[in-house]
């Protein structure tokens, strides 16, 4: 072998040696590049409900998964069904967010440890609509008792009864009435017209 070869092969064992080397020190500094494989994301969205019968699907549910910069939005369909793709899958230390939004039902924004590889079964809570106002005529038992009490004391309709009772509770001084029936009422001055 010649000078000239034994220099470049020389040459060209160390350049390998160094690039080895090199190679070395970045595995040691950072571990081993590794392709993150595709991550899918899929699972169905129901109605939260203590009754497990009435946890129906909740269809057009927008459904936001995102990660860093990359953002991914799709509705669920009819069923409630979901289902998202990562290409590029999800590099390690890297976040991902699940967010659920439908009108009418609280926003749910959730992070998994592992994403892939399990079906998420995501229960919104309905959004209490506000109730409407009804009139309802609430009596205190103390009421219906005075009725009842002058109802059956003096054997008067319930209408009557109701009109005395009435008058007792709120203790007014007399009672004007065109029933001569209802002087016989002794709790109440009842003057008859």
């Amino acid at each position: 072998m010649s000078r000239k070869r034994l220099i470049i092969l020389i040459l060209v064992l160390m350049v390998v040696v160094s690039v080895g080397i090199g190679i070395a020190v970045r595995v040691a500094r950072k571990g081993v590049p590794r392709l993150n494989p595709a991550i899918t994301l899929e699972g169905s969205v129901l109605k939260q409900d203590a009754d497990p019968s009435k946890r129906t699907p909740i269809p057009d549910v927008t459904v936001t998964a995102a990660r860093g910069e990359t953002e991914v939005n799709m509705k669920t369909d009819p069923t409630g069904y979901f289902h998202i793709s990562f290409n590029g899958g999800i590099a390690t230390g890297a976040e991902l967010t699940l967010t659920f939004v439908k009108e009418g039902y609280k926003t749910i924004q959730m992070t998994p440890n592992q994403p892939g590889d399990q079906l998420y079964i995501i229960q919104m809570e309905p959004v209490a609509a506000p109730a409407a106002l009804k009139m309802q005529r609430v009596q205190s038992p103390a009421k219906l008792s005075s009725i009842k009490d002058v109802r059956v004391r003096y054997s008067f309709k319930t209408p009557d009864a109701i009109h005395l009772a009435t008058a007792i509770e709120a203790k007014a001084d007399r009672f004007l009435t065109g029933d001569h029936q209802l002087a016989r009422c002794k709790e109440l001055t009842v003057d008859a017209l």
